[in-house]
């Protein structure tokens, strides 16, 4: 069972993580940074959720010197705060930390996110193949005539999930990290260069997206045009030339990306109405099969019903003829028989009134 580190300042908290975890993993508690970092020297700790806010040391630079110390820097964090700005995030991944969940503690939402950070680090174990460090000066200009290639290869993009990993492919291929979040209609989405997307990325870029244009935190920036946002989590800061190309680079990327992607979405849209529209010709030709035979049978039934009307009127003058009545008799007869002829005509104009919607119809299908 894995053994959890639970940092808290308030004996309320470690009450309410502690009933959470509990049936889930082996738990330690401390009540500051400096008997946290005790316990981590002293114990075999496979996580640890941290406050942010707390006595002396803070959360932050509990993290840092965590991830300075080779033996702890592969201890995965996740912060516990009632903190929710952007720059709050930015700091926790800029520290070293994992993941971010505000406080009050929702369970599932917590154990979801310890699910996750497990599968991540198995996946990280399995192939670490992203540097964490931006590119050094030596390499920069070789890597932005790499970067200006690729982005005139956003031409040749179709559709919109290729468009999101060719992006995070070209971040991949100058050793840098992030994750980009493209809005296309009503779908989000989300491409990372660590594979898996982080929730905690996600949220940044969530929080970020109030801000237009850009934000920058120390080696984090934040890209946002319309409906595009991406975040570069390793900026080289210390090499500020390069530092400055990239971000006049990721700009235009961004805004060249919120292009393209548009393209698509219209493209997408008029094939979809396109499609759409043939199904509806071939319906509206199926329709027309059906109202031609309708109204062929329609005609049919027409003469059908004249021809015995005559044949009935016929019968009834021979019928007349032969039976020998007086005229009072044949006047209640010949009373019947309009009666019944009125009824038969009223068949007539309901056929002809029918005949004629089947041909207006035929000709508004036509339009």
């Amino acid at each position: 069972m894995k053994t959890i580190l639970i940092v808290d300042d308030e004996i309320i908290n470690l009450e309410i993580l502690s009933n959470i975890l509990l049936e889930h993993f082996n738990l330690l508690q401390a009540t500051s940074a400096e008997e946290g970092l005790e316990i981590v020297n002293d114990n075999q700790v496979d996580l640890i959720l941290l406050d942010i806010v707390l006595p002396k040391m803070n959360g932050y630079e509990f993290c840092d010197k965590l991830k300075s110390v080779p033996a702890t820097a592969g201890i995965p964090i996740i912060f516990t705060s009632v903190l929710t700005t952007l720059e709050d995030r930015l700091k926790a991944i800029d520290c070293g930390g994992n993941d971010y969940i505000n406080k009050p503690i929702n369970p599932d939402e917590l154990l979801s996110k310890i699910h996750l950070i497990d599968k991540q680090e198995i996946n990280n174990h399995k192939n670490n193949t992203i540097p964490t460090q931006g590119i050094n000066l030596q390499n920069g200009l070789a890597e932005l005539k790499l970067l200006n290639e690729l982005y005139f290869n956003l031409l040749n993009i179709e559709n919109i999930d290729q468009l999101s990993r060719f992006t995070i492919d070209s971040i991949k291929k100058v050793n840098l990290r992030g994750l980009i979040r493209i809005d296309f209609g009503d779908k989000h989405i989300f491409q990372s260069t660590d594979g898996e997307v982080r929730p905690m990325q996600v949220a940044v870029l969530e929080k970020s997206q109030t801000k237009s244009g850009q934000f920058h935190f120390k080696s984090n920036s934040i890209f946002n045009f319309e409906n595009v946002s991406l975040v570069i989590s390793n900026m080289p800061v210390t090499n500020t030339a390069y530092y400055n190309e990239l971000i006049n680079y990721f700009t235009r990327m961004v805004e060249s990306i919120s292009i393209v992607s548009h393209d698509i979405y219209k493209i997408s849209f008029y094939e979809n109405q396109s499609n759409h529209s043939s199904n509806n010709s071939e319906m509206i030709s199926n329709v027309n099969s059906i109202l031609s035979m309708v109204e062929k049978q329609q005609s049919i039934n027409s003469q059908k019903t004249n021809l015995i009307i005559n044949e009935y009127i016929d019968s009834l003058q021979k019928q007349f003829l032969g039976l020998g009545l007086t005229e009072e008799q044949e006047n209640i007869l010949i009373g019947l028989a309009e009666s019944v002829n009125d009824n038969i005509q009223d068949v007539i104009d309901n056929n002809i009134e029918l005949e004629t919607k089947i041909k207006m119809a035929k000709s508004l299908l036509q339009l």
